[in-house]
């Protein structure tokens, strides 16, 4: 239902006397009366309403109203139509009393009804009764005076479903990211986009299209049933994604299979035949054993007779013993096989004729050959038992690597060429979205088979192709606009959320009303709903649908009761619209707390088919990564992008271009290429702030947001530990690292770092979260599988890190680092914000000279404020010709110091 027809059902449900009050008096005013006045009652005599204006001629023109809730035709309404005639005569021919005493009959009569009704047939009637001046005012013909002179009436009487269907401009500001930068007017960010890369589960989308897949065979014909439900599921998996499986058999023939032998196995005969194969492996089991412990017990029996008779030269025994002995021990080493035990029993045989041993030990020999002789009986009877009996079956089926590793190979070379038209506008919107779907569903059959264990079934890697390139110099509205369900990943600051506003933006000035799109910032849903009693809160999560959660979260959002009434209208309206676009922005807000969000998107399109999804999340978050849709990444700003972006973002600064040449004499660009770091060297040159020369104030700004200011703007709660605390820990670690001259350190590196600046103050039990939250949370920790390291990313974050706990008055260290090349970035940050006489005191009055911290020294006074510099060199200069000079030397070396030959200018 659109807004007009919302109205009129407003208006047809009103009491009548409402309707003449409260809608046609004040319509009457907005187009011109200046009186209107409501005359219902006993005394009516047909005239509910009297109205009247100055014509074209400065003459009074009276009007005189009938509303009535009248529909359809008169011979339908006969009894109601004849009061209406009635009451319409004594509009037309009783005077009316103005205000200025005279008498009138009406100029006009004016029949108002809200429903649309049939005015060629009604006025008919009307000239039947020589009701010449009744004009009919019927519901299609109001709607049109509402659109002309009161359109704000259709927002007044919308419904709920309408107003939460309905997105206003102001919410499509990035309101939070403004605050947390001070960043008062309203950026049009239309012009500027990154590169783009394609991000699937766990897959770098420039990573396969610059390479080609290699897929081999790891396991055997046959597998058990769990495995073999892993190996369908991975089957019918790919079949969906690429239209080509991992298996060479249908599925059904495999288990048709599979079902039948296990008949076959299940069969009484059978189960007969395995009862007795099972007795014969006792059998076998229990004799092993007895022909182990006869040789053992034989060997001892050798042995002891040996050592008793070792003293008599001329004994039989003795000569043999030996030869007993070896051969014994060799025998017990076998392995008690079918070959083995023919082993053992040839070789008792052979001791049993040459024994000349007693007749306890001849005993002993001839029961281990007769088991020996009973065992090989027994392994002949269960190899013919064996071959008529049916075994526990498998599932018998192979896998076929070659033509799926080719028809792989031969997509990503198709794709790559669809990316090199993408690049060049080359494709329509269908085409488009042809080729993201191909992408999507490309992307997440090869992470399926990188993910599959490489002892299990097979083992795949990716072998890089250099010629090959995916980057994408394409703005991610493109992809949008082809329909594909999206989800937009990006760094912090990265531009993602600024990426779904300035689409919805772009959505709502082009929207037609068969177009519907939603916008639903999870942050501020859920800081709705964190506001709610638990009594409202328990209205939002009746339910067991995810998705109406989601909606009901919204309808708090809106402002609006999460009624059924409500949520089945929302879902109406965007089931009968031709276009429905669902904008879900920063999922990985509430990922983990409000564990139905993702599930919410799962279920979407099971209940609006033609709905389109885009939403955006940091990729650290796993869950998101569950949502099968197509994933890209926002890349840093290239060069040519930042520049746009600084030129756009500064357009009516005169120095914009200073800024510009700034960042490329200094070599800033690494730091800027971020387009949350270019906003803020934007609003810092804005502020007068030269970032040249306060590069320590990005980084400062950064780790404020990256720490929760922002997420503090947007009222959520991301962290378990507040800003100071992972502030005051990222310069512990990144202290530690750069003590040890280390850019990656393990876990237990950092957990060693944090317990010597914390220790006794914080529980190291809560290491593990704080390292959590400044990882997967901030990004501000960065983790590299191949070593198992973290890593603060750029050095320079990490020496700015650093340069924050030098801050924290560790003079001496600072003496002695000063003279440390390695030290020399941290150094430069910390001379933003730090005074350097003291330092060059402790430096003097330590080493009594420069000469060892001079180049130090000079990259650290240029960060000093412009004031400052020239008196710095000067002592910096002076004292190097004192340390050349024999005889200043000397005087250095006496009671006095640089201070008081060369006083300080400033």
């Amino acid at each position: 239902m659109n807004n007009k027809e919302n109205l009129l059902k407003k208006l047809q449900n009103m009491k009548e006397d409402c309707f003449s009050k409260e809608i046609i008096i004040p319509l009457l005013k907005k187009m011109g009366f200046y009186f209107a006045d409501f005359n219902g009652g006993p005394w009516e005599h047909g005239v509910d309403i009297i109205a009247y204006k100055d014509n074209e001629f400065s003459d009074l023109e009276v009007t005189t109203c009938q509303s009535k809730k009248f529909r359809g035709a008169p011979s339908r309404n006969r009894a109601q139509f004849s009061e209406v005639i009635t009451q319409l005569r004594m509009c037309q021919e009783r005077k009316i009393s103005c205000h200025d005493g005279i008498e009138r009959i009406p100029d006009k009569v004016l029949f108002i009804t809200p429903y649309v009704v049939s005015s060629r047939l009604v006025e008919e009637h009307f000239a039947t009764y020589k009701l010449q001046k009744v004009k009919i005012i019927d519901g299609s013909v109001l709607l049109k005076l509402f659109q002309r002179y009161w359109p704000e009436a259709f927002d007044v009487f919308e419904s709920s479903a309408g107003k939460a269907t309905k997105t206003e401009a102001k919410e499509l500001i990035n309101s939070e990211l403004n605050r947390a930068l001070n960043i008062n007017e309203e950026i049009d960010y239309q012009e500027y986009y990154s590169d783009l890369n394609f991000f699937v589960g766990n897959i770098d989308g420039r990573q396969v299209f610059s390479s080609n897949i290699s897929i081999k065979k790891t396991s055997q014909s046959s597998y058990e049933e769990e495995d073999w439900l892993q190996l369908k599921s991975i089957h019918k998996t790919l079949k969906r994604q690429i239209n080509i499986g991992i298996l060479l058999d249908p599925i059904d023939l495999t288990e048709r299979n599979y079902k039948n032998d296990m008949a076959l196995f299940s069969s009484a005969e059978n189960q007969e035949k395995i009862a007795e194969l099972n007795a014969l492996h006792d059998k076998i089991s229990s004799d092993k054993t007895a022909l182990s412990t006869l040789m053992k017990n034989l060997l001892i029996d050798i042995n002891t007779i040996s050592i008793r008779n070792f003293s008599k030269k001329a004994n039989p025994i003795e000569a043999n013993a030996k030869e007993f002995i070896n051969t014994l021990a060799l025998l017990l080493e076998i392995p008690l096989d079918q070959q083995g035990v023919l082993s053992i029993s040839e070789a008792i045989s052979q001791l049993q004729k040459n024994s000349p041993m007693n007749s306890h030990i001849n005993n002993t020999i001839g029961l281990i050959s007769n088991l020996a002789n009973d065992l090989l009986g027994s392994f002949h009877d269960e190899r013919e038992a064996s071959k008529i009996v049916h075994p526990l079956p498998k599932f018998k089926a192979e896998i076929e690597v070659d033509l799926l590793c080719s028809m792989i190979n031969h997509k990503i070379e198709n794709a790559a060429e669809g990316l090199k038209k993408l690049n060049n506008r080359s494709l329509s919107a269908a085409e488009t979205r042809s080729l993201l779907n191909e992408i999507n569903s490309l992307l997440r059959a090869i992470d399926l088979l990188l993910r599959i264990d490489s002892q299990a079934f097979i083992k795949t890697e990716l072998i890089r192709k250099s010629e090959l390139n995916n980057t994408l110099d394409i703005s991610a509205h493109s992809l949008f606009d082809s329909g594909c369900n999206i989800t937009v990943y990006g760094e912090a600051g990265a531009g993602k959320s600024t990426t779904l506003h300035v689409y919805a933006s772009k959505l709502l000035l082009n929207r037609t009303e068969e177009e519907l799109f939603l916008f639903l910032p999870i942050n501020r849903i859920t800081s709705k709903i964190n506001s709610l009693t638990n009594e409202e809160r328990f209205f939002v999560f009746n339910t067991k649908s995810n998705f109406e959660k989601l909606l009901n979260g919204y309808l708090v959002y809106k402002g609006l009761s999460p009624n059924k009434e409500n949520l089945d209208s929302i879902i109406d309206i965007a089931t009968n619209k031709k276009k429905v676009v669902f904008i879900i922005d920063a999922l990985d807000e509430a990922a983990d707390h409000a564990t139905w969000i993702v599930p919410a998107l799962s279920e979407l399109p099971s209940v609006i088919s033609h709905a389109q999804v885009i939403t955006s999340s940091r990729s650290t978050v796993q869950k998101v990564k569950e949502i099968e849709f197509l994933g890209i990444t926002l890349l840093p700003f290239n060069e040519n992008q930042l520049e746009r972006f600084i030129f756009g973002y500064l357009k009516n600064d005169p120095n914009k271009e200073n800024l510009w040449n700034d960042i490329k004499n200094n070599k800033l660009y690494e730091i800027a290429k971020n387009p949350l770091l270019a906003t803020i060297i934007c609003t810092l040159h804005k502020n007068g702030i030269q970032v040249p020369r306060n590069e320590s104030e990005v980084y400062k700004r950064k780790i404020e947001l990256l720490c929760g200011l922002y997420d503090n703007f947007k009222g959520i709660k991301r962290t378990k530990f507040d800003l100071t605390l992972l502030r005051e820990s990222s310069r512990a670690i990144a202290y530690g690292m750069h003590k040890d001259a280390h850019r990656e350190a393990t876990i237990d590196e950092i957990k060693y770092h944090l317990d010597k600046e914390f220790s006794g103050k914080i529980n190291s039990e809560k290491f593990d979260e704080i390292i959590s939250d400044l990882h997967e949370s901030c990004n501000i920790l960065h983790y590299i599988p191949e070593s198992k390291t973290y890593t603060f990313g750029h050095l320079r974050f990490q020496e700015y890190l650093a340069s924050e706990m030098l801050s924290m008055k560790r003079y001496n260290e600072i003496v002695e680092l000063a003279s440390k090349s390695w030290w020399a970035g941290a150094l430069y940050l910390y001379s933003f914000d730090n005074d350097l006489d003291d330092l060059f005191d402790r430096i003097y009055d330590r080493y009594g000279s420069f000469v060892n911290h001079r180049k130090i020294l000079e990259v650290m006074i240029t960060a000093q404020p412009t004031s400052k510099r020239p008196g710095l060199r000067q002592i910096l200069d002076r004292n190097n010709r004192l340390d050349e000079s024999e005889q200043l030397h000397d005087v250095i070396e006496g009671d006095y110091s640089y201070r008081d030959i060369y006083p300080r200018s400033w």
